[in-house]
């Protein structure tokens, strides 16, 4: 996943959410199938029952 913009308004995303991100910063996130940037550390960690890995790009 990758970052697209910032979400200025929650309110539209239900109220859960919202209960969660009304006074934090919240974003947008889009997915990608590769990454173009260079500079990549890959993680890999568990969510739940299975494994993920998580690159993060400079």
């Amino acid at each position: 996943m990758v970052i697209t913009d910032r979400s200025e308004n929650v309110d539209h995303l239900g109220f859960f959410i919202y209960r969660l991100c009304h006074d934090k910063e919240t974003y947008k996130l889009q997915r990608k199938e590769t990454v173009k940037a260079r500079d990549c550390i890959a993680i890999r960690h568990f969510e739940n029952k299975f494994a993920v890995e998580t690159f993060i790009c400079s």
